[in-house]
């Protein structure tokens, strides 16, 4: 019997390792066909991105700020709060591309990055069990991860805290992630879930991330002046990194536009994804619900917290702060797919019965394709910028009509960083004082104003009279006004304007 027994024990465990030799490589071969795809959806998305791409500085899709990006990178400056370190370290490398001008450069950085995203927000999708996403489940109690996974998770918040502060809004959801199963805090010394362990790993990795932060302190000491003021002390550092500048806008919206915009926010969701894949949205979302609780509730934590800030935030553009919101909807859209295509295979005995198994797979297939080609295609004309330079064509002759060592009061942001973009980067007039109104009242911008132009008397109470009657005697003076018009101001004409 000890022979017999052991015989069927060996024959069994080498079963057992020919089984899992097959379901490894199994698993190899899916998930090397998977990255193919992956890696075709970011060609795929790249070329779409290089047809439309602006050829130059745009305006287009809330694009004012490009024109302080792009000075900022092309000078090794600092551009507006919170300085954006990691944005404009990585700008720094594709304005060597040989293509192009500064802003067409990063303009295709753009297009790279929303492309890579495309293909690994698919290849996180179809590696993870059924749309759980992988790192979700490395990091939260299910599993141990290695210390150098969470030191990557840590560093990679931090890095992104480098490119926009509302990175942060990822927290709850990777804070979530680490519960434990039960549903409770599973704060402890070592071990899974919320261990002390885990989260100092995860700690000391967003404290390298941010060391990118850095950059600033070296760039305002090494670099070109930074028109949001110098940063030679703590103080203006924390003033510039906390973005103390933006701070009236948050949680400022009147209560009557507050209610226009929780209005607004589903009829958007309904334009971006249509009417079938708002339903399939919520068909992920019960689904996952129900198998990945942990996941689902962390997407909607990110979801809601990047649309309360977005609706609560009191600027024309704040709907850009909507991206995590599509993203986290688009995981349960693709969940939602991926639902409907498994019941499909599991009907396949009725389409056998009534001969409509190949003639719905195919449907199914066709749907999946044509829907996004169909949505690319309609939105086609209004994303295509390839031959948008109206940034060039308005501010260029403005600048060239203006007498030498003219001061020029811009009243907007993308006239003003427009402005900044040709004197100083492409060398258009750079005798041209440029001098924003609004930014007046900042303290550091007036301080970069008295370090750039020496010769500029600069009041300290931020009014733009007093700086226009400071200065009429040194410079002829004219006034921007929004829809592009030029005004020389006089004496009677310049409290009016």
């Amino acid at each position: 019997m000890r022979i017999q027994f052991s015989d069927l024990t060996t024959q069994s465990v080498n079963v057992l390792q020919d089984y899992a030799r097959r379901g490894a490589a199994k698993l190899e071969a899916s998930r090397a066909s998977d990255a193919v795809v992956a890696l075709c959806l970011f060609g795929g998305t790249l070329l779409v991105y290089a047809r439309t791409l602006a050829p130059s500085l745009t305006w287009e899709h809330g694009g004012a700020d490009g024109g302080d990006l792009v000075s900022a990178a092309a000078s090794l400056g600092v551009p507006h709060p919170p300085g954006y370190p990691s944005y404009i370290l990585l700008a720094r490398l594709f304005l060597a591309l040989p293509v192009g001008d500064e802003a067409y450069r990063l303009n295709a950085m753009s297009a790279v990055f929303a492309s890579a995203a495309t293909g690994l927000f698919y290849y996180m999708i179809v590696t993870g069990d059924a749309g759980r996403a992988d790192w979700i489940g490395r990091v939260s109690g299910r599993c141990s991860p290695r210390s150098r996974n969470l030191l990557l998770v840590g560093a990679l918040l931090g890095i992104g805290l480098g490119n926009h502060l509302t990175f942060g809004l990822i927290v709850p959801s990777l804070v979530l992630g680490l519960w434990d199963g039960t549903g409770q805090p599973s704060l402890h010394w070592r071990g899974g879930g919320l261990s002390l362990v885990r989260v100092a790993i995860i700690v000391l990795g967003c404290m390298l991330g941010l060391s990118v932060y850095g950059y600033l302190p070296l760039a305002a000491r090494f670099g070109a002046a930074s028109h949001w003021g110098p940063l030679d002390t703590p103080t203006a550092l924390v003033t510039q990194v906390s973005a103390e500048l933006y701070h009236g806008y948050l949680f400022s919206v009147p209560l009557d536009d507050l209610l226009k915009r929780l209005f607004a926010l589903p009829l958007m969701a309904l334009a971006e994804f249509q009417p079938w894949g708002a339903a399939a949205i919520i068909a992920g979302l019960v689904q996952s619900l129900r198998r990945h609780t942990r996941w689902s509730l962390s997407m909607l934590l990110l979801g809601m917290g990047a649309g309360g800030f977005a609706v609560s935030y009191n600027t024309t553009d704040s709907y850009r702060y909507l991206m995590p919101l599509w993203f986290s909807l688009a995981c349960f859209l693709a969940v939602g797919l991926r639902a409907a295509l498994d019941a499909l295979v599991r009907a396949r005995r009725t389409f056998d019965r009534f001969r409509m198994r190949e003639g719905a797979a195919m449907a199914a297939v066709l749907l999946v394709l044509i829907w996004p080609e169909a949505t690319v295609w309609a939105r086609y004309p209004a994303m295509d910028l390839s031959t948008n330079r109206e940034a060039e064509r308005l501010m260029v002759p403005i600048l060239d009509s203006l007498p030498t060592g003219a001061l020029l009061l811009s009243g907007t942001d993308r006239q003003t960083f427009a402005l900044w973009y040709y004197t100083e980067v492409r060398g258009v007039r750079r005798d041209v004082v440029v001098v924003d109104r609004d930014l007046l009242g900042y303290a550091p911008y007036r301080q970069h104003l008295t370090i750039r132009w020496h010769g500029l008397s600069v009041p300290p109470d931020g009014q733009a009279d007093s700086l226009i009657a400071a200065n009429r005697a040194q410079a002829p003076i004219f006034s921007l006004s929004a829809d592009g018009a030029v005004v020389r101001l006089s004496s009677e004409t310049s409290s009016a304007n």
